[in-house]
């Protein structure tokens, strides 16, 4: 069972997903109690708390909680996401991937997202209890 913590991370990653007016919101999957349905895993078998990819978007979210932010398992399922993220780019697909911590671990999560997005063409989006504190471009192509 998630905590509290995680759930209240997760919403904020569907609210902020649910405001972009170039997707298909009843395409969103993820694991919030306000949704329903599976979320589809990864090829190594992570499953994200958010997935959507429909007409050549794909936005992955992840939310960590301070305690769970550099465990080994979210280490494995963070390169497991941008593996995927690599690949949809990689096929021209526009590609976001969005992080809910607590403001403690922000900074932290831009490292880790700087490190893992090396090489690839991705919209990266850190939120924190308070929203969206930074959103940015990683080697897109213009």
């Amino acid at each position: 069972m998630e905590s509290n913590k995680h759930h209240s991370l997760v919403k904020k990653i569907y609210e902020y997903v649910s405001t972009l007016g170039y997707i298909e919101n009843k395409l969103i999957e993820s694991d919030t109690f306000e949704v329903n349905g599976n979320v589809t895993r990864t090829l190594e078998g992570y499953i994200p708390d958010l997935f959507y990819s429909h007409d050549k978007i794909l936005i992955i979210g992840e939310a960590k909680t301070d305690e769970d932010f550099e465990r080994e398992h979210s280490l494995l399922q963070y390169k497991s996401y941008f593996n995927l993220i690599k690949e949809k780019s990689n096929m021209g697909y526009k590609c976001i991937f969005v992080i809910a911590v607590p403001w403690e671990t922000t900074k932290a999560a831009i490292r880790l997202c700087n490190k893992l997005a090396e090489n690839i063409s991705v919209k990266i989006v850190i939120i924190n209890e308070l929203g969206v504190c930074k959103e940015y471009e990683k080697n897109s192509i213009r």
